[in-house]
């Protein structure tokens, strides 16, 4: 488990969040900014008018905000699948 702020939205369900603190116990190694998709469905390409909707409405519900991550997975392209909510 990690915490820090959401620094970029990438697409819809996933973001690069900038670590500011991490769990003593946490099994995997962290760079200092990492790539997180969100666990669950997955957002429209981007090259589509829903997929720029949908990055449209996560930057307005994640951009600049603190957020706890808890990656599940590492998977393609190195990004983390994790559960991630707003830590406020």
């Amino acid at each position: 488990v990690f915490w820090g702020t959401v620094c970029n939205v990438y697409k819809g369900n996933v973001l690069d969040v900038e670590i500011e603190r991490i769990e003593k116990t946490s099994d995997y190694h962290y760079d200092r900014r990492e790539r997180v998709q969100i666990e669950g469905p997955s957002a429209p390409e981007l090259s589509t008018e829903e997929g720029q909707e949908a990055r449209r409405e996560a930057e307005r519900i994640w951009l600049g905000r603190k957020v706890r991550v808890e990656p599940r997975a590492r998977v393609r392209y190195g990004w983390l699948v994790s559960r991630v909510s707003l830590d406020e």
